[in-house]
């Protein structure tokens, strides 16, 4: 039988000895590697300090992030990227690391993201996240999507746990293009601009022509009128070609 058994204390040590005679197979957690390396010494177990694992879908369909910056006026953003760990917490907080998978990356380094060599794991936690700065200053964002894959590696705190959890990838652009349910008459002529801060007024994109016609009320007297006080109130705004976008 395979036992997991969460701490090297009296009580999990003498558990683990006793059961490892009746031959069944031992896993012992804790966070004292020098102990844990003793008792592997005295009797037959496999013995885990702790092991972190990138967190994105509970039911592991899901290895990618997505971001798009048509949702914020920013030059960067911190995406955290959620990990988790195997194992007891501690009292005292540990490091980890994660490393670019090139072969997977078509990201540029400090062109379009930096990241840390290493993240804390808090004291007492079992969840952390992997700060990954994305920046928006390529043009080429606007018109093709941008891969950054990492990987976890061990470090001196934390082994490598579920081997399916181990790579994620960012998939990140500034694409937008002008959509089939835009009417000029209500939004005024089109722009990536525009686009952008009707998406910031409205919460979200525009929906299909028959949506839209559907909530009339909230993108016509809503989303469109706040628009177009938006652009009367804060003229002259520039538009990507730099051209003023007259009020209309």
């Amino acid at each position: 039988m395979n036992i997991v058994i969460a701490g090297a204390g009296a009580v999990g040590t003498h558990l683990a000895k006793m059961l490892s005679r009746q031959e069944h197979n031992i896993m012992l957690i804790d966070t004292d590697q020098d102990k844990l390396e003793d008792l592997e010494s005295q009797i037959d177990i496999l013995s885990i300090v702790g092991s972190v694992y990138f967190y994105i879908d509970e039911k592991k369909e899901v290895d990618e992030i997505l971001y798009s910056f048509i949702y914020s006026f920013e030059d960067k953003v911190v995406v955290n990227v959620p990990v988790k760990c195997s194992g007891l917490a501690t009292e005292y907080e540990r490091r980890f690391r994660v490393e670019v998978v090139d072969d997977l990356t078509t990201a540029v380094p400090e062109k379009h993201y930096s990241l840390p060599s290493e993240a804390i794991f808090p004291a007492h936690a079992y969840e952390a996240v992997f700060p990954v700065t994305l920046y928006n200053q390529d043009a080429d964002l606007q018109s093709k999507s941008f891969v950054l894959a990492l990987k976890l590696v061990e470090s001196a705190d934390f082994e490598l746990g579920d081997k399916e959890r181990q790579i994620v990838k960012i998939l990140f652009s500034n694409q937008l293009e002008k959509p089939e349910s835009w009417q000029d008459w209500i939004f005024g002529e089109w722009s990536r601009v525009k686009h952008k801060r009707l998406i910031q007024i409205a919460g979200k994109d525009l929906p299909s022509v028959d949506e839209l016609n559907n909530d009339f009320n909230f993108w016509y007297y809503g989303v469109g009128q706040e628009l177009k006080n938006f652009f009367i109130k804060n003229y002259p705004v520039l538009d990507e070609h730099n051209q003023v976008i007259e009020p209309w």
